[in-house]
C-alpha cells in the first residue's frame, strides 16, 4: 500500500498485507513518521521563504546600497521611466556652450582675418575687419609648476666664533611642496579618492613631478593639522543648527570594524569616525545638539530626547519589502506604499508653494489616520516579520509626522545619506584607515570638502589658505556660517 505524505508529493510504501489487520503499534509508528516528515517539511518551507526574501533584497526594499543591486534591478518600484525619453538633450531645449575666459585671463590672443573672398576670390586687403567669432583654446603647460629656491648660507660670528645658519622665512614649509600643490595632492586623495600610488603616477605623468608614497602620506598629515581647527569649528557650529540629519556606515580602522558618521544641516556637514556604533559613540557625535534630528530607526539614537523625524525613504523600503511577502502582508505593504505616494504628492505641492504650512498639516491628516490603520492591520497579517515591523513602527508613529508641523524639517534623510555615501565609496577603494593620523585626515578632509560645497567655496582655495595660515601661525579661513 502507498500513502501520500500530507503537504507533499512523496509517498510511503507499506508492505502488502491486509491494512485492517496491521497491529495498532505499526499504525502509531507510521503516524509518528508522517508527523515528523510534516514538521521537517514545514521548517524547510519557512527556511526557503527566508532565503528567497534575502535573495530578493535590493536598495529599493532594504538598506543595501544601490551599488550592490544586481544588473536589471528596476528603479522606481519597477515602474517604467516616465516618457521613455531618449538619452541626451531633448528637442527644443536651450543649448549651452562653454563660457569664454575674460580678456584679463587670456594669455595670448591672435587675430585671424580672411585674405580673399571665398566666393569670388577678390582680395580683401584694406577692407575693415569686423568681429565674427571668438574661439579659445585651453592647454596644459609642459611645466605646470613654479620652483622657488632658497639658498641658505652660513656665517661665522667674529665675536664668539659660532657658525650661524640661514633659516627659511616664516611661512615656508620645510617640505619641498608649496601650499597650493600640497592642497591639490591632498584633494586627489580626500575628495577624488585616488590611491597614493595613483597620485604619484599622476604627478609624474601629467605634472612632471616625482613624489614618493611616503611624501604623499606626510603631506596628508600636514593638511590634517592645518584644517583641524576648521573640523572642530564645524563640529561646534552644527550643534547650534535648528535641524540636522545623521547617518552611519561601516569603516575600517587598523583592519578592524569602525563606524563612519555623517551629520548634516543646510550649511554644514560633519564627518566623524568612532571605534563602534554604540549609543555612546552616537552621543559623542550628536553632542549638545538640541534641534530636530532626522534619521532612520536606529536604536543607538534613542538617547536623544529632542524632536525626531523618521526618514520616509526608509519607511518606503519597509513597505516595499512587506508587499513582496506572501499572504496578507502583500496587501498591507501595497496599501502603505499608496499612502507614502500620497504623502509625497502633498509634500511636493507644499514645496512648490501651492500649499502653506497650515494647509500642509490639514492635507496630511487623512493619510496619517489611514497609515495608522494599515499598520494596525499589519500587526495581525499572519507574517511574523511584517507584524514585528508594524509593531515597531507604531511605537514611534509620531516621529513620522514631525515635518508636518515644524518648519524647515524634511520628511527624508536623503541629504545625509548622500553625504555618507561619499565616505562609503572611499572606504571601498582605500579599505579605511590604518593609523590615527589617517583617520583624522579622512574625517577632516571629508568635512571640509562637503561643507565648502554647501557654502559655495572652493575646496582647493580653502585648503591652500588653511596651509598658509598654519605655516605662518595665524588664524585660517572659517567655515562657520554667518547668522541667518
Amino acid at each position: 500500500m502507498r500513502l501520500q505524505i500530507p503537504g507533499s508529493t512523496d509517498f510511503l510504501d507499506i508492505p502488502d498485507s491486509d491494512w485492517n489487520s496491521t497491529p495498532k503499534s505499526v499504525h502509531e509508528a507510521y503516524g509518528k513518521i508522517i508527523a515528523a516528515l510534516v514538521t521537517t517539511i514545514s521548517a524547510l518551507q519557512k527556511r526557503v521563504e527566508v532565503l528567497e526574501e534575502k535573495l530578493n533584497t535590493n536598495s529599493r526594499n532594504s538598506g543595501k546600497p544601490p551599488s550592490s543591486d544586481p544588473p536589471g534591478t528596476l528603479p522606481n518600484r519597477g515602474k517604467p521611466n516616465k516618457g521613455e525619453k531618449q538619452k541626451g538633450g531633448q528637442p527644443g531645449h536651450d543649448g549651452r556652450t562653454r563660457r569664454a575666459f575674460p580678456e584679463q585671463e587670456v594669455d595670448d590672443s591672435l587675430i585671424v582675418t580672411p585674405e580673399h573672398c571665398k566666393s569670388c576670390g577678390h582680395c580683401l586687403a584694406g577692407v575693415a575687419a569686423l568681429p565674427y567669432l571668438t574661439h579659445q583654446i585651453l592647454e596644459l603647460l609642459e611645466k605646470p609648476y613654479f620652483v622657488t629656491e632658497y639658498q641658505l648660507k652660513s656665517r661665522l660670528c667674529p665675536c664668539c666664533d659660532k657658525v650661524c645658519h640661514g633659516r627659511l622665512p616664516e611661512g615656508v614649509s620645510s617640505r619641498n611642496f608649496g601650499p597650493r600643490l600640497t592642497a591639490a595632492l591632498s584633494l586627489m586623495a580626500g575628495v577624488f579618492h585616488m590611491s597614493r600610488r595613483d597620485i604619484t603616477s599622476l604627478a609624474k605623468d601629467i605634472l612632471g613631478i616625482t613624489i614618493s608614497l611616503g611624501t604623499v602620506s606626510s603631506l596628508e598629515g600636514l593638511v590634517t593639522d592645518a584644517i583641524a581647527g576648521a573640523h572642530q569649528e564645524v563640529a561646534d557650529a552644527i550643534q547650534l543648527e535648528d535641524t540636522a540629519g545623521i547617518d552611519d556606515s561601516g569603516w575600517r580602522r587598523d583592519n578592524k570594524f569602525a563606524c563612519l558618521w555623517a551629520m548634516t544641516s543646510k550649511r554644514l556637514t560633519l564627518y566623524k569616525i568612532t571605534i563602534d556604533k554604540t549609543e555612546k559613540s552616537a552621543a559623542a557625535v550628536v553632542g549638545k545638539f538640541s534641534g530636530v534630528l532626522t534619521s532612520d530607526r536606529a536604536k543607538n539614537l534613542d538617547f536623544f530626547v529632542g524632536w525626531r523625524q523618521t526618514c520616509w525613504a526608509h519607511l518606503d523600503r519597509h513597505f516595499k519589502r512587506m508587499s513582496e511577502r506572501p499572504g496578507q502582508s502583500a496587501q498591507v505593504g501595497l496599501d502603505a506604499m499608496a499612502v507614502h505616494d500620497q504623502v509625497f504628492h502633498i509634500w511636493h505641492q507644499f514645496k512648490a508653494e501651492a500649499l502653506d504650512a497650515d494647509q500642509l498639516f490639514a492635507a496630511l491628516k487623512a493619510p496619517r489616520i489611514e497609515l495608522q490603520s494599515i499598520l494596525e492591520r499589519g500587526t495581525r497579517c499572519g507574517h511574523s516579520k511584517t507584524q514585528n515591523t508594524c509593531f515597531n513602527l507604531l511605537e514611534i508613529y509620531d516621529r513620522f509626522w514631525t515635518f508636518s508641523y515644524l518648519d524647515g524639517v524634511e520628511p527624508t534623510n536623503n541629504a545625509t545619506e548622500q553625504k555618507i555615501r561619499t565616505g562609503v565609496l572611499w572606504r571601498k577603494t582605500s579599505h579605511g584607515s590604518q593609523s590615527d593620523r589617517g583617520t583624522r585626515f579622512a574625517e577632516s578632509i571629508l568635512t571640509v570638502a562637503a561643507t565648502c560645497r554647501q557654502q559655495g567655496l572652493s575646496t582647493l582655495t580653502f585648503l591652500e589658505e588653511s596651509l598658509v595660515a598654519f605655516l605662518k601661525k595665524i588664524p585660517g579661513p572659517t567655515l562657520r556660517p554667518a547668522p541667518a
